[in-house]
């Protein structure tokens, strides 16, 4: 590793040691989420036969999360080698399959709460919502192959503008990554602002209907179950913010070498690492939350400290949430609103 790392050196102002340590900080946090990633979506496998078209898409994130998190398990490889290359290449594909999945799961809900969609119209969505994703993933991925311009970027392999063609290296970097990036998150921020307003409205509208003693068990259940789906929709705000962290700094960064090249600063990058890096286990976190605790105590402990939630007589089984964490958006109740 210590030749690569001064390989990759030279083609940037940071030195070897610099390099190896911020490799070796991206490589431990990469570690942690994709383990995270692996564990959520384990927990979103065992709920396969009751799966939302929202559901669909969180797993999906979580894939291409844990995806884009693996290059990092390569530290420091060397300029020109098939370890550079793949960094490249993986960390190319899975940064925009990871951003386009997240503008899929802004739409979704969009459609279902804003727009009041039915499942059947949103099934027939899946088929364009797979093509768009994976080909403007693949395109993007294929052109800088093309142009060749995929090698050493300060510690990483990425898109390499320091030789070769430096314009269409940079036309590349912003064009298929970082302008799709703050797309995908400025229309997660509308949509999410739309989806937040009717969840404040339901909720208010459910603890309206919740005061009325009359009402029967089976509306009660009904009642529980949208509170229940809003409350995981709710916890999806998080989406946007955590790209906007991981992206941020990286943006700076790498407009900071367009404008200055060959004057690469190690703390930009310790801090475009870091929470790069961590995206992988912040999707995982706010996707499972209490459900991974649940699952940990359920298979090591027997669930002896973990018992099952309490059943309402009157509601059928299938609208109950095996992992009560995991974000569990059933919004066939929440039609009324």
């Amino acid at each position: 590793m210590v030749s690569s790392a001064h390989a990759l050196a030279r083609h940037s102002n940071l030195n070897a040691s610099e390099v190896r340590n911020i490799a070796a900080t991206s490589c431990a946090l990469a570690t942690l989420s994709v383990t995270a990633c692996a564990l959520a979506s384990a927990l979103a496998w065992r709920k396969r036969k009751s799966w939302e078209m929202v559901q669909e898409v969180i797993i999906l994130i979580l894939a291409t999360d844990l995806g884009f998190c693996a290059q990092y398990l390569i530290v420091a490889p060397r300029p020109g080698s098939a370890a550079c290359y793949a960094q490249a290449v993986g960390g190319q594909f899975f940064t925009l399959a990871s951003m386009l999945w997240s503008a899929v799961v802004a739409d979704v809900l969009v459609r279902l709460l804003v727009f009041q969609d039915d499942r059947a119209a949103l099934a027939r969505r899946r088929l364009p919502y797979h093509a768009l994703v994976w080909g403007v993933s693949l395109v993007g991925t294929i052109l800088p192959a093309i142009l060749g311009v995929y090698g050493p970027a300060g510690p990483w392999c990425w898109i390499d503008t320091s030789l070769g063609a430096p314009q269409a290296a940079t036309v590349m970097r912003f064009g298929t990554v970082y302008l799709g990036i703050w797309a995908s998150i400025a229309f997660q921020l509308w949509a999410f602002t739309k989806v937040r307003v009717v969840v404040r409205r339901s909720m208010a509208l459910f603890d309206e209907v919740e005061e009325l003693s009359t009402m029967e068990d089976s509306r009660k259940a009904a009642v529980d179950a949208g509170r229940r789906s809003l409350a995981s929709a709710r916890r999806l705000f998080a989406f946007p913010l955590i790209i906007l962290i991981a992206r941020g700094v990286g943006t700076i960064n790498r407009i900071h070498n367009w404008v200055n090249p060959g004057d690469d600063v190690a703390a930009l990058y310790y801090l475009q690492a870091i929470p790069l890096a961590s995206q992988g286990w912040m999707h995982a976190v706010f996707c499972v939350s209490g459900g991974l605790q649940s699952y940990i105590m359920a298979r090591c402990c027997g669930g002896s400290r973990a018992p099952p939630p309490e059943r309402r007589p009157s509601k059928p089984d299938k609208q109950m949430s095996a992992d009560p964490g995991f974000v569990d958006v059933d919004l066939g109740e929440v039609e009324m609103v």
